[in-house]
């Protein structure tokens, strides 16, 4: 066939056209090669951020401790600074 591009694929027409005049947010998440995008209308947007937050606390619980000691400054190189130029 002798073709260097991929062949594109077919546009899928949207179902509704976002035509309101409320405020949303466009969540785009991506897994690896997976994507899935949504939109989240002003009205819902306390509950999925409660729902969002819920799910992250469940998902950090296996982190491991962040370490709060004060770590000493790294030390300095024994060789003085030259001024270029």
């Amino acid at each position: 066939d002798g073709r260097t591009k991929p062949i594109p694929r077919k546009e899928k027409q949207a179902t509704e056209p976002h035509t309101s005049q409320e405020n949303s947010c466009l969540l785009r998440v991506t897994l690896g090669n997976r994507k899935i995008s949504t939109v989240v209308h002003q009205k819902d947007m306390n509950r999925f951020n409660q729902a969002y937050s819920n799910l992250l606390k469940a998902s950090i619980d296996g982190l491991k401790k962040r370490d709060k000691r004060i770590k000493a400054a790294p030390a300095k190189s024994g060789r003085p600074k030259t001024e270029k130029g």
